[in-house]
């Protein structure tokens, strides 16, 4: 099927990095969190 095709494509081309992006986005906060807790842990 054409149309399944094209769909799975769509899914592994734009999907799976739109996740990714997604991810990441989450993620930074999170590290930027971290990596403060650190730097601080650090200095003191």
């Amino acid at each position: 099927d054409d149309l399944a095709v094209a769909g799975m494509l769509f899914n592994t081309r734009v999907w799976s990095p739109l996740r990714c992006s997604v991810a990441i986005y989450m993620l930074l906060p999170l590290l930027d969190l971290l990596l403060r807790r650190s730097l601080k842990l650090n200095i003191d």
